[in-house]
């Protein structure tokens, strides 16, 4: 895939990382309410994304971004937990 790609991939990771209240999951999308970018993501299928313009994220990258969400997932769960509890 191209570098293009990748650093679009590393700007998405760190963003999860750094600012998770500005996501928000749904069952096929990841939408950032800061940028309005939106990025698709399928069980079994491609990941990349859809706004504002198309573009396949590839394997290697697709990988990357599945284990980021996954761990942003897990923070937000960790957290809404803690609130229920508190």
């Amino acid at each position: 895939m191209s570098r293009e790609t990748k650093l679009i991939v590393d700007q998405l990771i760190h963003d999860l990382q750094n600012r998770p209240k500005d996501f928000q999951c749904y069952t096929f999308e990841l939408h950032d309410n800061k940028t309005g970018f939106s990025y698709w993501v399928s069980e079994h299928g491609e990941k990349g994304m859809h706004k504002p313009f198309k573009l396949s994220f590839g394997f290697i990258q697709s990988i990357r971004f599945i284990k980021a969400l996954n761990k942003w997932k897990a923070c937000n769960m960790i957290e809404l937990s803690q609130l229920q509890k508190g």
